[in-house]
């Protein structure tokens, strides 16, 4: 970990760059305005300002918002809820360019890009259902 890194309480990882964009997302979200500390915890890194070069993803209601804001474009995935009478957001969806259909990853799915191409890569329904208990972050 950095020396000093931007935490906001409700978020599951840190950043190190205050022009983020998964920052700035986080902020508008919650509406909670980012402290600097020398400890954040076992938090990860932001995947954003990380950009370590990955380029394979487990998404998860803990980094919806970061792989939101690193794969471009793509916006996140509602479904129904009946319990609630209200749309919840289960996922995200990646619009491909050059007419490729859209994709679809729900919690729990890995995505992958290679050569600028995105798959998806369902998970097992017990892993999907472990990762969708925690709810949208």
């Amino acid at each position: 970990m950095p020396t000093t890194a931007l935490v906001i309480p409700s978020s599951a990882s840190y950043h190190v760059d205050p022009a983020c964009r998964a920052l700035d997302t986080a902020r508008l979200r919650t509406r909670v305005v980012p402290t600097w500390t020398s400890d954040a915890g076992d938090r990860p890194a932001c995947l954003v300002c990380a950009d370590t070069g990955h380029t394979e993803w487990t998404l998860t209601a803990q980094t919806l918002w970061e792989l939101y804001e690193l794969i471009e474009p793509s916006k996140p995935y509602t479904e129904w809820d009946a319990d609630s009478d209200r749309p919840r957001v289960v996922g995200l969806t990646i619009r491909e360019h050059h007419g490729l259909p859209r994709l679809v990853a729900r919690y729990g799915d890995t995505i992958r890009c290679r050569d600028g191409r995105y798959t998806v890569h369902p998970a097992a329904d017990e892993q999907q259902a472990d990762t969708r208990t925690g709810q949208e972050a």
